[in-house]
């Protein structure tokens, strides 16, 4: 039986996907640009780096109202 995902690792998965996650047009060559950055809420793709220390304040963080608990 296979087991459910984590919701952390779900959580992971879509910050990826709307952060750093470039899809690519094998039609025509080009990338389209991550979710977040066509919405205007980023700059530039996030690296991994980028990623983690998102992560790292994120838990570091006093205030528990931004993480939902």
């Amino acid at each position: 039986m296979v087991k459910p995902p984590q919701a952390s690792t779900v959580a992971v998965f879509l910050i990826y996907h709307n952060f750093a996650w470039r899809t690519g047009d094998d039609e025509h060559g080009r990338t389209r640009l991550p979710c977040a950055m066509l919405s205007g809420v980023a700059d530039t793709p996030w690296s991994f780096e980028d990623l983690s220390d998102a992560g790292d304040g994120w838990r570091e963080s006093s205030d528990s109202r931004l993480i939902g608990v």
